[in-house]
């Protein structure tokens, strides 16, 4: 219940304390899927709790082949927003190398198909692991902004690297848009766009 109530900072530690109580329970009983279904489904009521929640577009996410899922990134909420609202498939997804400085939360990010990168000077083998991803006909998100761009009205220039998997793998971008004002409460509106397809 505290969770629901807590505001910007450090919610990544809502995901450790949320996985670290039933970690050994849920892979022992179901494996790793239980355990990522257990997770999610966690952040799904949290949300929910916390916002008046709309969700639009939610056919446009295919129900099979890789994809790539690029939300717009303004809050430290935006990760369990996404992970907990896009429950049609199971997610991989990216995230910054800092997270992974804590043992715990690199174990259980490992665990959940999240990949370090080197928001500055992305490594060869982070490019190699998505690509991968995308082959296995996987969904993986990215975030294309690269970072949080905290103004709520507007949207910062997207990197490159999100076009570039998607030319590399010929799999769609499919745009989400998340509108909140973050506070308690308030209304939040997942907007998912229609894919779109990038040829080289």
């Amino acid at each position: 219940i505290f969770f629901i109530f807590y505001e910007y900072e450090y919610i990544e530690y809502l995901f450790f304390l949320a996985s670290i109580m039933c970690y050994n329970i849920l892979i022992k009983k179901g494996g790793l899927s239980l355990f990522y279904k257990f997770i999610t489904k966690v952040f799904n009521i949290i949300i929910k709790m916390r916002y008046k929640v709309e969700i639009i577009g939610e056919e446009n996410i295919p129900l099979e082949g890789g994809c790539i899922i690029a939300p717009n990134h303004k809050s430290n909420w935006d990760a369990l927003i996404i992970a907990g609202l896009i429950n049609k498939r199971k997610l991989n997804a990216l995230a910054k190398k800092e997270l992974f400085k804590n043992p715990f939360i690199k174990a259980m990010l490992s665990k959940l198909s999240v990949i370090p990168v080197d928001r500055e000077k992305p490594e060869l083998s982070t490019i190699k692991s998505v690509l991968k991803i995308l082959k296995n006909k996987e969904t993986i998100v990215i975030f294309p902004e690269g970072t949080r761009h905290k103004d709520l009205d507007s949207f910062a220039e997207a990197k490159a690297g999100i076009g570039m998997f998607a030319l590399k793998s010929r799999c769609p971008i499919i745009p989400v848009s998340i509108v909140t004002d973050y506070k308690i409460f308030s209304k939040l509106t997942l907007v998912i766009g229609q894919p779109m397809y990038f040829d080289e």
